[in-house]
């Protein structure tokens, strides 16, 4: 398979060259002829000219603040190969992103547009010491038009959807992170970023459209690793922490209301306050007690307390591919168990999973009866 025939790499960066470097320079280390195209908002310096230049970097050089969603779609449309790696600038490519595996997911199940892979988010403590941490965040989506709300699911939260596909097993689901492969056929004047959202509900508007708007499905695959360290940067945050998307995204889908099972519900229009929460606070599965950055449940698995010990210690450079070997097998054990264990089955239904569920499970009867 000559992988630089098959798949594009697509970033777009805004106010952050250090981590656009740091990614294309993580990249190259591992796949050093793969076409990368990055749609830059920062306007052209000689730096960073010369640096895309030295590592086969492809341009576009976009107005500042143009918008991601205007900036992807931009990219998108220059793309020639069958697949895109679609990131962002602040990721870090490692031994452990597996993106050949991922190709040949996508060359033998022709149904299958997006294939997402899993984030590692490294963090400073307050010490200074780096932590790791394991995001997940693929999900169901369910949009309950009398009560204008949409209600997403994570996949840990119900059965298990399985399939064993060139010797790797994969997840379906509704929605995975912007870190996955997606074809190149996929993206159309139909599905698309909507240039409307600069930022801020971008996301689900595009996953939303290709699972009312097209055929295509969604597949969750945990052998697809990379890193994702956030810098510092005042000024992009300023941009960053805007929530006008959030409001198109609503007038767009007819919403009032956002359900995050196993966080809350909340307001479109206060989208970062919770109106009210169906689990008690203290059970929010949040990062720091802050409802703001919630993140997915762990998959439930006998592990479970052998898993977190891993996830939260202290990145060492020596020993870090082991670390994200065991969390990769960790990982795909849980979830391969959980489809086929009642046991799983029946702990995934404990209490506090019970009173959201009920709510879609009653949200989801009362629209069926209209």
């Amino acid at each position: 398979m000559n992988l630089n025939k098959l798949l594009s790499v697509v970033f777009v960066t805004f106010s952050r060259d250090e981590a656009a470097v740091r990614f294309v320079s993580s990249l190259r280390k591992f796949y050093p002829d793969l076409p990368v195209l990055v749609a830059d908002q920062n306007g052209p310096t000689e730096g960073m000219k010369r640096f895309y230049h030295q590592n086969k970097v492809s341009v576009l050089w976009l107005p500042s603040d143009c918008g991601l969603s205007f900036a992807r779609n931009r990219a998108f449309e220059q793309v020639q190969t069958p697949y895109v790696l679609l990131a962002d600038d602040d990721f870090i490519i490692s031994q452990m992103t597996n993106l050949q595996s991922a190709v040949e997911i996508l060359e033998q199940d022709r149904r299958i547009g997006f294939l997402g892979g899993r984030l590692i988010d490294i963090r400073t403590a307050s010490d200074g010491a780096k932590v790791r941490y394991l995001r997940r965040w693929e999900k169901y989506l369910f949009l309950v038009e009398q009560l204008k709300t949409l209600i997403s699911v994570p996949i840990d939260y119900l059965p298990l959807q399985s399939k064993r596909i060139a010797g790797h097993e994969i997840f379906l689901c509704d929605m995975t992170l912007n870190w996955g492969l997606m074809r190149r056929a996929v993206f159309s004047n139909t599905i698309r970023w909507d240039e409307r959202i600069k930022i801020n509900g971008e996301h689900e508007d595009f996953f939303l459209s290709l699972k009312h708007h097209s055929a295509w499905k969604v597949a969750f695959f945990p052998d697809l690793v990379c890193e994702h360290e956030q810098p510092h940067v005042a000024a992009y945050h300023k941009f960053r922490r805007r929530l006008a998307g959030r409001e198109i995204l609503a007038e767009k889908w007819g919403l009032e209301h956002h359900l995050e099972i196993g966080v809350g519900l909340r307001s479109f229009s206060q989208y970062l306050a919770f109106d009210r929460v169906p689990i008690p606070h203290e059970k929010l599965n949040s990062i720091d007690g802050e409802p703001g950055l919630p993140v997915a449940p762990e998959p439930i698995s006998s592990k479970n307390h052998q898993e977190q010990t891993e996830l939260h210690q202290k990145v060492d450079p020596n020993p870090e591919i082991l670390a994200l070997r065991r969390e990769v097998v960790s990982l795909r054990e849980s979830l391969s168990a959980k489809t086929s264990s009642e046991e799983a089955l029946r702990q995934s239904w404990s209490w506090k999973f019970t009173s959201p569920l009920r709510f879609l499970a009653n949200a989801l009867t009362l629209k069926r009866s209209e």
